[in-house]
């Protein structure tokens, strides 16, 4: 940055930065969880235990939801994309049962929510011991500034 340039606007600049690279961060997140999901299985995949697909989709949905709420934190959009991460799983369910090598499956609906749910929890958690609140003001007074 050029010489004289006032630290409010370079401190704004920065915070801008630090949004747009939270949300192509997770467009990636959402991508991964795409591929990993509409990606043909190979025959040599490990099984770690009975039920690690589910934890699977419950640790990438709990990821998906934290990362929505870091790249698009405010208050309306909570609902709106917890309702919109439920049907980008619908969805994904749907066309598997469609491609003939993949299967739909409630569970992994179930697994998919549950994480949803989960994240909503941490972050509810987080928020009420204060450590998010910073955060939210600071994506405010930069949303204003605008």
């Amino acid at each position: 940055m050029k010489k004289g340039v006032d630290t409010k606007v370079r401190r704004a600049l920065m915070k801008r930065h630090v949004r747009i690279l939270l949300r192509i961060t997770w467009v990636v997140l959402l991508s991964l969880v795409l591929w990993g999901c509409l990606r043909i299985p190979s025959d040599d995949s490990v099984k770690w235990f009975n039920g690690f697909d589910k934890l699977m989709h419950f640790g990438a949905y709990t990821l998906l939801y934290i990362g929505t709420w870091f790249a698009f934190p405010g208050a309306f959009w909570r609902w709106g994309f917890v309702g919109g991460l439920l049907l980008f799983g619908l969805l994904i369910e749907t066309v598997q049962g469609f491609s003939g090598y993949r299967s739909a499956d409630l569970a992994d609906m179930l697994a998919n929510a549950s994480g949803i749910g989960f994240g909503c929890f941490l972050l509810f958690m987080a928020e009420r011991g204060q450590m998010l609140g910073r955060y939210q003001a600071l994506y405010r007074a930069v949303k204003n500034d605008d």
